[in-house]
């Protein structure tokens, strides 16, 4: 396809046309590479997921500790003000599939000061299950090893918060860290009676 020297607006006739020239000629002199057929293995998982960005001075480093699943209902109990028509709309425009199931993600956060080393949240561990639980990997593919975390920050201490402060074994994954949360939110889980008000299944 030539094209005149000038200003030229390319339609889209024409763009298809030259692509397909393109692939015709490589077809004919043998350029074009033939499909792929070597047996590759699964990878059975996601790449572990992170993003950074600057804010000021600072760097900081969303991690994906992994996706939880929860029924329309329970997100309604969740946000009070919710309506379910406002549910119904926000699962439209989102593509939540019929069944109401509505898939949120687990991040926690690396705050860089260029002196410290703060981890904002732990992720959830295995408390729900195989969706979660990715925090590590992710901490190690953003280039951040635990034993580097200087102070461990938890927004609150639900599970999907705190739990990954520790490993299956019981011991802490961030050993040299300060762990900073509200007076309020540590009194409320230090009181033995918090613990026989829960139900059975979140005692755990």
């Amino acid at each position: 396809m030539t094209i005149p020297s000038g200003k030229y607006d390319p339609s889209r006739r024409d763009l298809f046309k030259g692509l397909a020239g393109g692939i015709a000629a490589a077809g004919l002199t043998g350029s074009l590479a033939s499909p792929a057929t070597a047996k590759a293995a699964l990878a059975g998982r996601q790449a572990p997921g992170f993003y950074r960005r600057k804010v000021g001075d600072i760097e900081v480093t969303a991690l994906l500790d992994g996706t939880l699943s929860f029924d329309q209902g329970t997100v309604l109990a969740m946000i009070p003000k919710a309506s379910v028509e406002a549910v119904k709309v926000l699962n439209e425009k989102y593509f939540v599939p019929a069944s109401g199931q509505i898939t949120l993600a687990v991040n926690a956060f690396v705050v860089n000061t260029g002196d410290k080393l703060v981890l904002v949240d732990t992720g959830a561990a295995d408390k729900f299950g195989p969706t979660a639980g990715a925090l590590p990997a992710a901490l190690a593919a953003a280039g951040f090893e635990a034993s580097a975390i200087d102070a461990v920050v938890l927004t609150h201490a639900h599970p999907d918060h705190a739990a990954g402060m520790v490993n299956a074994k019981g011991e802490a994954v961030f050993a040299n860290a300060e762990v900073v949360l509200t007076e309020t939110e540590q009194q409320f889980w230090a009181d033995p009676g918090t613990r026989t008000r829960l139900p059975d299944a979140q005692k755990g």
